[in-house]
Formats: C-alpha cells, structure tokens, sequence
C-alpha cells in the first residue's frame, strides 16, 4: 500500500485558522502531513527567529486533530544552512523525495497548496512551477477561510482593549496563548529575551540556612557584567517559596467580584494592619496543576464553584529576596450567594468573604485600599478586560 506524504509549507509566522483550515481540508488525503516552516521569507521581510516559528508549530501539532500523522520538518533550514542561495519549493522538494526512498518501498509526495499560492499568477512565479506540477501531486485548498499572518500581526500592534478576543478569531487558542505569553509581534525597542541567562551565573557554593515550613539558602556566586567580565564574589540569601496561584473569582453577569479577608503576618512584620483584604490563593501541591488549585482554594476559602478559568499573568513577587512565582488566573463564578466565614480549621484560616460590584472594586483600588501585588495586578487587569468578559 502507498504511503502517501504531504508537504505543506509556509512562514507561519505566526500559524493562523487559515493554516488550519488548510490541514483540516488536506488531511483526508494523506497518511502524514509534513508542515515546513521557511528559512527566510520568500520576499526578505522580516520573521520571528526560525526556532521560535517551530516552537508555535509544535504547540499546534499537539492540539490539532486530524485522521493523519502531523510532523515539524526542518530541513528547509537545514539545506538553508548550507548555502547562500534561496531554498526553493522544487529543491525541498527533491531533497525529501530522496530522503523517503530510502525508508519506504512505496510512497507518494504530494505538495499542498493553500489558496494564496494557487492563485495562478502567484503559481506561476515559483521556481520550476511546470516541473512540480509533472513531478508531484498537488493538493489545492479551497479559500474557506480568508486568514492572514499579516493581520495578526497588524491586530496585536494595534493593541485593542479586546486583543484577547480578536487575536482567538484569527489564530488558534494555543497559538494565541503562546503569542500572549511570550509577547510576540509587540512593538518594543527592548530585547524580547534577556541577553543573559542561568549559563551566565557560576555558583560558587550554596547552603541551606533554615529548613522549616519554609527554606532559606545563602548562595555565592559570581555573574557576567553588561560592560563585560564577570562580578566580584557575591553572597545573596534566598527566601525559597513553591509556586502559588492567586485567582480572582469573578461574576460578569452581575458585574461582581469576590475578595477574601484574612490575617497575614507580613503585614504585622510591617507594622500594618494585618487583617487584608485579597484575592484567593495557596501553594500548589506536590502533582496538583495550578488550574487544580486555583479550584480547590476557591472552594475552601469562598465557597465558590469555578465554572471557567482564564489566564492573566505569572510573575515574581520580589525577585530580589525569594525564588516564589505566582500566577494569576480570573475565575468565573456565580457570586449570588458569596459570603459568610470560610477557611480551613485545622490550617489556623479565618476568612470573611466580600461580594463587591465592579465600581466598588475600581474604588478600592484607585483609592489605595487594596496593599497586595496580586489583588492590584487581577483588578487592574479586571479593568482592562471587563467589558470582554461581559460581552462573553
């Protein structure tokens, strides 16, 4: 029996619902679609780094469901390398060709075009167009779906108060989400990765100083220098934190949020009152994931059902002096009934939960009431993002 291979080929730059639609036509077709990043642009325009297009396809090819095999080739890159010449579709194609003969005895490539190369003029304009067209099949999909990575590109330098919403129209979820969460395609003079990282740090020694409920570790270490060379011998003492995750429980329909009241003991330490008002949070579990937490908690300290979650943020609370990560996740819940005292007895938690609409909300914050980073960062993000949730 024929095996039959399909290439598809494109910038993907970034993979958009029109590329889907395309392998959702195709795939009846083939027993395995090949998806071909480009090395450079066809035209010399700018791209994100090969690594990081290859990285969104692998995203892709994990959450896409098709009746074939999908698989990320890099061989364009690859034959790219090893010249200065452009690597064409006719090239790839024969450089694959050669590479499948010699695992199957019978196999058949075919070339997958999308609706902007059929265009015949475009068609006409490839290398050896004539030539692919006696050597190989092709399989032509129809324009079900008039998506382009320009717009994309264009909606996320627009920056609209409703990105989010627009961005899922054009590019698949997990697409979005990893564009998001990398701040891809953002205007922005600055690096999008630092210039240093861990390679970049030699530690000399480290110790574990307390070991308590808690840990704390006193590292020396040198690290590079933007000027160049490399820091004296430093002593820096950590705070040791398991990730936690924060989630603010949120009503669009009644346009309320749910706020818990608790006693904190830095907030003692500090000499203020240590009765704050937050968001619900706790420390992951050993095997427990953060949207599985985000539900406990929210059940433990609120009495609150979660009915859907959605991501805002992850970030470092004080850098400086703790290896503690949070991320933040908006819950939507039903607040009708939010109140009274909740907690855990035998984990010391007296809780008072608040019901509070939108307004009151904005008003904590913008009168400074609210003294805490996550509650701050999920209401300011609320702010953002109400009417969306809203609309939803």
């Amino acid at each position: 029996m024929t095996y039959r291979i399909g290439i598809f080929g494109a910038v993907f730059n970034p993979p958009t619902r029109g590329h889907v639609d395309v392998l959702q036509q195709a795939a009846a077709n083939f027993d395995r679609i090949l998806l071909v990043p480009s090395a450079r642009h066809a035209f010399g325009k700018q791209s994100l780094p090969f690594d990081t297009r290859v990285a969104m396809l692998e995203v892709l090819a994990t959450e896409l469901k098709l009746p074939c095999e999908i698989e990320i080739c890099t061989l364009e890159a690859e034959l790219a390398a090893n010249c200065t010449e452009p690597v064409y579709t006719f090239d790839l194609l024969k450089a694959l060709q050669h590479q499948f003969s010699t695992q199957y005895s019978e196999f058949e490539l075919g070339f997958i075009l999308g609706p902007d190369n059929a265009d015949p003029k475009v068609w006409q304009s490839f290398y050896r167009a004539s030539e692919i067209v006696e050597r190989w099949p092709l399989f032509t999909a129809k324009q079900q779906l008039n998506i382009r990575s320009t717009q994309v590109r264009d909606v996320i330098l627009s920056a609209p108060l409703d990105l989010n919403q627009q961005l899922r129209q054009l590019v698949p979820d997990c697409i979005a989400d990893f564009i998001l969460s990398q701040n891809l395609y953002q205007n922005c003079t600055l690096q999008q990765d630092p210039c240093f990282d861990q390679n970049d740090v030699a530690i000399i020694d480290q110790q574990n100083c307390f070991d308590g409920f808690f840990q704390v570790e006193r590292y020396s270490l040198k690290h590079r220098l933007f000027a160049g060379g490399w820091s004296p011998k430093l002593y820096r003492e950590v705070f040791i934190r398991t990730k936690a995750v924060a989630v603010l429980p949120v009503d669009p329909k009644n346009k309320r949020i749910v706020l818990v009241e608790q006693f904190r003991i830095g907030a003692l330490a500090a000499g203020d009152s240590p009765w704050l008002l937050e968001i619900v949070a706790g420390i992951l579990e050993e095997g427990e994931s953060a949207t599985e937490l985000a539900r406990r908690e929210a059940l433990e300290e609120a009495g609150l059902t979660i009915n859907q979650l959605i991501s805002v943020c992850e970030y470092f609370p004080s850098p400086g002096g703790s290896s503690e990560k949070l991320e933040i996740l908006c819950g939507i819940v039903d607040a009708g009934g939010a109140g009274g005292l909740h907690g855990l007895e035998h984990e010391g938690e007296d809780i008072r939960v608040h019901s509070v609409s939108f307004d009151e909300a904005f008003g904590l914050l913008s009168s400074g009431k609210l003294n805490n980073a996550a509650t701050i960062i999920a209401l300011q993000w609320l702010q953002l993002n109400h009417a969306t949730l809203i609309k939803q």
